[in-house]
């Protein structure tokens, strides 16, 4: 019974110097500084596209311990716009004691445009060969920082009846994560049952300029076909556009077989910006 007694208290003993032991390391190898980050501007502009060399620029990162800490920075967020192009980024960097240090600067990008949408097929169609649904799977939207968001695609308003003749509007909407919003109205046509007889192709159903930014119609003419799957002369085709390349705005471009003898109008949208 002493025996185990003795080693109980042997063991005990121990245990208290190692734990000691332990805490007296700790406290003398405790890193009592932290990492800090400069940054030789308060705003930086860059492109859209940018690589790490361009968002790091004029940071530095250093630790009274480890040293210069500058190639370990991290961007931490980006926040939403504060204005359209402008950002606070904020950058973290970690010393070998997993110490931290933040610092938040601003973010210019030079080449930034809002979300644009895209259209795969002219917004023309026969009654009753379309819905209100299946319209939106013609549409794509992309935006230079968040790249693909046709998810975040809605059809806000809308006063087509697909199945009555005539012309028509639909409001579409899209926002990117950095909270700007694209809207556009674009016009709709519904034609005749069975009145189309031919097709014409087009590169582009919905074109984006700048304001100065030449124009040619005709450019975007890809073919024109009869039902039968025969070429037509898309020279003949008769061009209407309203197209004003010096004011922002939105478009039409109508592009009509009539000339050629057939029927089935396309028409493109232009949006000057």
């Amino acid at each position: 019974m002493k025996f185990v007694k003795g080693f109980i208290l042997i063991f005990s003993i121990v245990s208290i110097l190692v734990f000691t032991a332990s805490v007296v390391k700790q406290f003398f190898s405790y890193d009592a500084s932290k990492p800090v980050i400069v940054s030789d501007v308060e705003e930086i502009e860059i492109p859209c596209d940018y690589t790490r060399e361009q968002i790091m620029q004029g940071l530095h990162a250093s630790d009274d311990q480890d040293g210069d800490l500058t190639d370990q920075i991290v961007v931490g967020s980006i926040s939403r716009f504060i204005e359209k192009g402008l950002c606070d980024v904020t950058y973290t960097v970690f010393d070998s004691s997993n110490q931290s240090a933040s610092l938040t600067r601003r973010i210019r990008f030079t080449d930034y445009q809002s979300p644009v949408f895209q259209l795969s097929a002219p917004l023309v169609f026969e009654e009753g060969a379309m819905s209100s649904m299946s319209i939106l799977d013609l549409f794509t939207a992309y935006d230079v920082l968040d790249q693909d968001i046709t998810d975040n695609i809605m059809q806000v308003d809308s006063d087509v009846n697909y199945s009555s003749q005539g012309r028509y509007e639909i409001t579409l909407e899209v926002n990117n994560t950095k909270g700007d919003t694209a809207t556009l109205s674009l016009p709709v046509y519904i034609l005749p049952e069975d009145s189309v007889n031919c097709s014409i192709t087009l590169s582009d159903y919905l074109v984006y300029l700048n304001v100065g930014d030449g124009f040619d119609p005709s450019g975007y003419i890809q073919s024109a076909m009869d039902d039968d799957g025969n070429n037509l002369d898309v020279s003949q085709l008769q061009i209407t556009s309203n197209v004003d390349t010096s004011k922002a705005g939105t478009y039409e471009v109508c592009f009509d077989p009539t000339p050629l003898g057939y029927s089935g109008v396309v028409y493109m949208t232009v949006v000057v910006r």
